[in-house]
């Protein structure tokens, strides 16, 4: 049993799902994040570009945002 439990916003939706907890978001000035990037390597395969095509378009930024990722 913890009283304080610090996490990724995504891992914090699953916990979340297991457990009732309260979610809070830290302050920007002691919020540690991580940026993700996304590339496409030549020659770029038709099923790439449609992933790519799906992750940046409103379906997928909706998954991605129940997940707890936020837009870029």
């Amino acid at each position: 049993e913890a009283d304080v439990f610090i996490t990724y916003c995504t891992n914090a939706e699953i916990a979340r799902r297991e457990q009732p907890l309260q979610v809070l978001t830290l302050p920007d000035d002691l919020n540690v994040s991580a940026t993700y990037g996304l590339s496409l390597l030549r020659p770029v395969s038709p099923a790439a570009l449609r992933f790519v095509a799906h992750l940046r378009g409103a379906p997928g930024q909706r998954r991605l945002a129940a997940w707890g990722f936020a837009a870029p």
